[in-house]
């Protein structure tokens, strides 16, 4: 009869068992018309490659005779090896479990004296017990074949879906019409297969998907090529190989992905080691997630070692190996830490630059009033609130950069700020000086003034006095002229003490305006600007002046005293001339008092307009 099956099928839809997930695989019979011999035997390898349990479905009760028609399993034995130097004896250790399907089955099988039996015990007990003759028939062989090859062997039988022709013909379209006896028995046989049922393995350890569709592909390939055998241990091997690759690949971007995610979620920069759910908490978080999914795909599959080499992919994906000694290793963790810093330090420059904006802005537009210790207090209070507010590792970085950066500003606007306040001093201490220059100029005309008001009144009361006196001397006599005399003596002592005052006066002043002046010319000598030496060298002007004055008026002084001792006959002559010596001198003294004092005072307002000019 022609076949349904051509090739090997496997069903779109899976079956899952205690967490196993089931495929279901039909294949073309062994016995379809002008079907090869060869390519029987390929079917059949890799149907049994492939499967855990393997189902071998017949019609009715086999007999032992009918055996010869499977010599295609006795061919597995030259169409398979376990090992490249390995024989059958091995193939119970990598084949699924044998189940013979019995259809279509009206009779109950029976033993050698007739008692109904179960369809393995028919099986094992009448059809693949051997025919114990001399000789080993072509039976014997595939029985021996059959019960050496699979590591369990078991058999059911089902009854014909139904008694109807036309039902049989298409039993898809009638499954309404089945009978129950065959709907019980489909029943208990999925029941069966369920609970028999276990994952494909080699050596114990089950296949995963991805190995299962590895496997296939290479004993596919192998049964195509005529010069290839499959070598069960070889692509077992292979797929395991693909399955590290691929549960290091799945690891890896396990990793990659939960921490992306996590710094995206959380939107700014962390720390790398300090504060809860920092850099290294996330990185540990992801890289035990990342080992479990290795671990939960490797452990029960592979060996020890495989399990290690895939952790030690996935370990160097991560740290990464430095491709010289001291440098940096490449690896994900490093990509992420240094996406991290460079998140921080754009993060923490902008923080700073806002903070600073409000300083630098007013170092721009309010530097008179804007004192230095106060731009020192903003930066005190500047760090204190960048260090609330920044985040991420490149924190201290990100603040020292800015503190090199600003340091040249801060300490040139330092000088610019002890420039201004030693300009404003210095113009402050000339306004002084000039006020000084000026209460002395005052004083002196004042006094001048005043003492000139004196001389010129004791001049003429002295004119008046000698020409009384030389008007009564013509008609007094002798006696009545020393009386006079003694008059006049006296009157002179009195003038000569009012002038001694007077000059004393003079004297005490020119004192007193020397000592101010010294004190402004080391005032001046503190100073370094062209403005302070002019008005340095105005005071010295004036005190050498006083000084001058002062030794004119002690001469003046000793000489009055020198000519009061001499005869009295010259005693008003001395006078007259000592008065007009004093007039010449006091008159001298306050042009050049005068005269220094504007000196001062336009050398003042030269080196101001000088200074400022200069400073412009």
């Amino acid at each position: 009869m022609e076949p349904e099956t051509f090739g090997v099928w496997i069903a779109n839809q899976t079956l899952m068992k205690d967490g196993v997930t089931v495929l279901l695989l039909d294949s073309e019979g062994i016995d379809a018309v002008a079907a090869e011999k060869k390519n029987d035997v390929s079917l059949l390898v890799v149907s049994i490659l492939a499967s855990s349990l393997f189902i071998f479905n017949t019609a009715s009760v086999p007999k032992q005779g009918q055996l010869e028609d499977l010599q295609c399993f006795v061919e597995l034995a030259k169409s398979v090896r376990v090992k490249e130097q390995g024989d059958f004896k091995t193939f119970a250790g990598v084949f699924p479990d044998f189940l013979w399907l019995l259809r279509d089955v009206t009779l109950m099988p029976v033993d050698q004296k007739g008692r109904q039996i179960d369809a393995k015990t028919y099986l094992l007990e009448r059809v693949l017990c051997g025919s114990g003759g001399f000789e080993e028939t072509p039976s014997d062989r595939i029985s021996r074949a059959l019960k050496t090859f699979f590591p369990s062997i078991d058999c059911v039988a089902l009854p014909p879906p139904s008694d109807d022709s036309i039902v049989m013909q298409n039993i898809e379209a009638n499954t309404d019409k089945l009978t129950p006896k065959f709907n019980d028995a489909v029943e208990e046989l999925v029941r069966h297969i369920f609970d028999t049922t276990r994952p494909k393995t080699y050596q114990g350890r089950p296949a995963s998907g991805i190995q299962l569709a590895v496997l296939i592909n290479k004993y596919t390939d192998a049964v195509n090529d005529p010069d290839t055998i499959p070598i069960i241990h070889t692509a077992w091997m292979q797929s395991v190989v693909i399955a590290v690759k691929k549960a290091v690949v799945e690891a890896i971007t396990l990793y990659e992905v939960t921490l992306a995610k996590e710094l995206s979620q959380r939107g700014e920069p962390v720390e790398e080691n300090e504060g809860e759910g920092n850099m290294m908490q996330i990185h540990k978080s992801a890289y035990e997630a990342s080992r479990s999914v290795i671990m939960k795909q490797l452990e029960i599959m592979c060996e020890e070692i495989d399990v290690t080499k895939a952790l030690s992919q996935l370990q160097d994906a991560v740290y990464g190996t430095a491709e010289k000694p001291g440098s940096i290793p490449s690896g994900l963790l490093n990509k992420f830490l240094t996406q991290n810093k460079e998140h921080s330090r754009q993060y923490c420059t902008k923080v700073i630059d806002d903070l600073y904006q409000s300083i630098s802005r007013q170092m721009a537009d309010s530097p008179d009033t804007y004192a230095y210790e106060t731009l020192m207090q903003d930066l005190r209070q500047l760090e204190e609130a960048y260090y609330n507010m920044a985040k991420g590792p490149e924190t201290a970085r990100v603040y020292h950069d800015f503190l090199a950066r600003g340091e040249a500003e801060w300490n040139a606007y330092a000088k610019m700020k002890d420039f201004r306040e030693q300009e404003q001093l210095e113009q402050q201490q000339v306004r002084q000086l000039e006020t000084v220059i000026e209460q002395i100029r005052l004083d002196e005309e004042q006094l001048q003034s005043g003492i000139a008001d004196q001389l010129e009144n004791q001049k003429q009361q002295t004119e008046q006095m000698m020409a009384e006196y030389a008007k009564k001397m013509k008609d007094v006599e002798d006696e009545e002229r020393a009386i006079l005399e003694a008059e006049m003596k006296e009157h002179t002592k009195q003038m000569q003490n009012a002038f001694q005052s007077n000059v004393t006066a003079m004297q005490d002043m020119s004192q007193k305006n020397t000592e101010r002046l010294q004190q402004c010319m080391e005032v001046m000598q503190k100073g370094q600007s062209d403005q302070m030496k002019q008005v340095t060298d105005v005071c010295m002007a004036l005190k050498e002046k006083n000084e001058k004055l002062t030794k004119e008026l002690a001469r003046a002084s000793q000489e009055a005293a020198a000519q009061q001792r001499e005869n009295n006959a010259g005693v008003m002559q001395s006078m007259m001339g000592l008065v007009g010596q004093g007039l010449a001198m006091f008159t001298q003294y306050k042009v050049a008092a005068l005269g220094a004092g504007a000196a001062a005072a336009g050398g003042a307002k030269r080196g101001t307009s000088k200074s400022k000019s200069t400073r412009k």
